[in-house]
């Protein structure tokens, strides 16, 4: 009787590694399902983050545009036989859009003005196309994500001098609008404040429109 006890315990002892490794896989999900574990993420991904898209990377671009505009003198000297509108003028500019990365864009560019109409009086006016205004200046553009294919902001400031029959210098800010019918092709839009130094101080609120091209300089 104590022989046939010791058989069934040793048989017990044998069987019950095997019967218990068993009801534990099929009782634990993560030994086989691992992927159907944790809220239903496989392993390695509890903790990504959705990815974000990678700055877009922007090549150097030269530029040209051709506008007209007028302003509108905040003082007006009546000594000088001033009126309240300038003299309307034409405006080219060409730059440079240096290389870089993500939704702005900076460059440089060289402004060249003349006015349209004469003004003033012969001693301190100035007459159609007498007086070019050289203008350096650091431009940035704002190409917003979703709709930078067709609609760029601008912001400007420069040194403008003006040279000819009567020679004055100043600074210029500057904010813009390009609105693109066509990729290199835009139609714009600026307001610009400047104040000039000569005998006086001239500050000035100028409105201008024009067409502007630029291009991709690939390396």
């Amino acid at each position: 009787m104590f022989r046939h006890v010791l058989r069934f315990i040793a048989a017990c002892a044998l069987v019950a590694p095997a019967w218990s490794s068993s009801l534990a896989a099929a009782q634990s999900p993560d030994a086989e399902q691992a992927g159907h574990s944790r809220g239903g993420y496989a392993w390695g991904e509890e903790h990504q983050e959705e990815e974000s898209g990678p700055s877009v990377h922007r090549y150097g671009r030269i530029f040209v545009s051709l506008g007209a505009g007028g302003s509108v003198r905040i003082i007006q000297y009546e000594n000088l036989v001033q009126n309240r509108l300038a003299p309307s003028y034409l405006q080219l500019r060409g730059g440079y859009f240096f290389e870089g990365e993500g939704m702005f864009q900076h460059g440089v560019v060289l402004g060249l003005a003349a006015p349209l109409t004469g003004d003033g009086t012969d001693l301190y006016g100035v007459s159609p196309f007498g007086q070019l205004s050289l203008a350096p200046s650091y431009m940035v553009r704002f190409i917003p994500d979703d709709l930078g294919r067709f609609i760029n902001a601008t912001g400007r400031i420069g040194i403008p001098l003006s040279l000819g029959e009567q020679f004055s210098w100043g600074w210029e800010a500057g904010l813009g609008l390009l609105v693109k019918p066509l990729a290199g092709l835009a139609l714009y839009g600026e307001i610009d404040f400047s104040m000039y130094f000569a005998t006086d101080y001239h500050p000035l609120l100028s409105f201008e429109i024009g067409v502007a091209v630029d291009f991709e300089v690939l390396p």
